[in-house]
């Protein structure tokens, strides 16, 4: 009695004329002009399969949902200045880059650590570099690294519920793939004005060759900015957000009969559920959740009822 069902959409979809800036003649007393200038493109598909494995006293479905999409900024004839492209999810807006996704990831090259005194160094005009202020005054929308993706590019669940008479177990797994997230970590400036710390404090470098097992700078002897900001940005704290997540488990059992009826109750359900258990596998080694990776992530545990009249 094994039966498939499902469906397969694909989508292509264009944006046209959507607001944006554009460079404007400096002889008419402004050097940007805001209007119906920029484009997008996008496209992907939508993937849908239901699986009736058996059927009986005895019910086991499974339902599997794959979906893809792929979208470009594919006009935008304004830059912004580097650090605006390295503020992606801290609430300080969206600044498009064209041929790259709206939502995206960038940083700063990463050199590793100095093998001398910890510090993090990165590059000037590719060449090693511990001058923060430097790297930070020479970054380019061109000289960044983009790493990718800030929002998932492929993602879907996988939902099995089994049914036995009256009482039905289902358990729900998502997956999201195909883009990046920044991790948190320690500020020195913040620790040195008493203003609290990071748990990546007890992974500082300390000693020569520290820096072969750890990537969090030394602690400096007095409060520095720019190495603080380089560090926070840099490739070091970029992570692949892959991973696979045990979304929820729902319990149900449902009541029906004449006394029901009688009440004019057609169905009772009472049911329990568990939502946002816990990652089964991700890319990033770090203990980071990758879709919160600034606060631990909510876990709800509701108990319900639902009456159908």
């Amino acid at each position: 009695n094994h039966r498939l069902s499902g469906s397969f959409d694909y989508f292509i979809k264009n944006g046209f004329d959507l607001i944006g800036q554009t460079p404007f003649a400096p002889s008419t007393g402004i050097s940007k002009f805001r209007g119906n200038t920029a484009n997008t493109s996008g496209k992907g598909f939508d993937f849908v399969l239901n699986s009736q494995n058996l059927s009986g006293l005895l019910k086991w479905e499974t339902n599997f949902l794959f979906s893809h999409i792929k979208e470009t900024v594919s006009k935008y004839l304004i830059k912004a200045p580097a650090g605006n492209y390295l503020s992606e999810g801290s609430g300080n807006g969206i600044f498009p880059f064209e041929g790259k996704p709206l939502y995206a990831i960038y940083s700063y090259k990463w050199g590793g650590l100095d093998a001398q005194t910890g510090s993090p160094q990165g590059f000037i005009d590719n060449n090693l570099s511990n001058d923060y202020k430097g790297i930070i005054d020479n970054a380019t929308p061109e000289n960044l690294i983009y790493n990718g993706p800030a929002r998932p590019t492929f993602f879907g669940a996988v939902r099995n519920t089994v049914t036995w008479k009256n009482l039905s177990l289902s358990a729900n797994v998502s997956f999201r793939l195909g883009y990046y997230f920044r991790k948190n970590s320690v500020r020195y400036s913040s620790i040195l004005n008493a203003q609290g710390g990071h748990g990546d404090y007890s992974k500082r470098w300390q000693i020569p060759g520290d820096e072969l097992y750890t990537q969090v700078p030394s602690m400096p002897t007095q409060i520095n900015i720019n190495r603080d900001n380089f560090y926070s940005y840099s490739e070091a704290l970029v992570g692949k957000g892959d991973h696979i997540r045990l979304q929820d488990i729902r319990l149900d059992y449902s009541f029906s009969g004449k006394k029901l009826q009688d009440i004019f109750i057609k169905k009772l359900n009472v049911f329990v559920y568990l939502n946002n258990i816990g990652i089964l596998w991700k890319a990033d080694h770090s203990s980071v959740d990758p879709d919160y990776p600034y606060a631990i992530p909510p876990r709800t545990s509701p108990v319900g009822v639902k009456l159908d009249f």
